[in-house]
């Protein structure tokens, strides 16, 4: 599955302002949530909730990709926030996350979020990926950029 199938325009979100992780969580699952994948906003925030106690998804770099597999979720999806400023994110190296990932998939199926986890990492190393997407102009851009990725896989 291409990362540019469970992501669209109502899902990526430039500039928002958030407080701190719990805030940025909520707002982009809301994004979700509007879409129409996620069933019960609440659920999945507290199944992020659940996941984000066992370790932070915040991986360094100014990434944070949370997720969780949710009763809430309908189908997998994919959402992405640029954070102004970012936000503390508890991540391994220290540093406040400005870019965001969230993945929800439903509960029992394979382990997609995985997957995606795994394909997203790979890129998320590279400094131009980073840059570009810390560039990007609009929602389109990012579409662009997650496009280029997936043609490259």
């Amino acid at each position: 599955m291409n990362i540019t199938d469970l992501i669209t325009k109502e899902t990526v979100l430039l500039d928002i302002e958030a407080k701190d992780k719990h805030d940025v969580i909520y707002k982009v699952a809301s994004s979700l949530h509007s879409k129409g994948v996620i069933e019960n906003i609440d659920t999945y925030v507290n199944d992020v909730h659940a996941r984000e106690s066992q370790g932070s998804t915040g991986i360094g770099y100014g990434i944070a990709i949370p997720h969780a597999k949710s009763d809430a979720v309908t189908t997998p999806a994919l959402a992405f926030a640029r954070i102004k400023g970012g936000v503390d994110y508890e991540a391994l190296d220290g540093e406040d996350s400005d870019l965001l990932f969230m993945i929800a998939v439903p509960s029992g199926g394979e382990n997609l979020h995985l997957k995606i986890l795994q394909r997203l990492s790979r890129k998320l190393m590279h400094d131009d990926f980073r840059d570009a997407l810390r560039d990007a102009t609009d929602e389109e851009n990012i579409l662009t950029i997650l496009n280029e990725m997936d043609k490259e896989e």
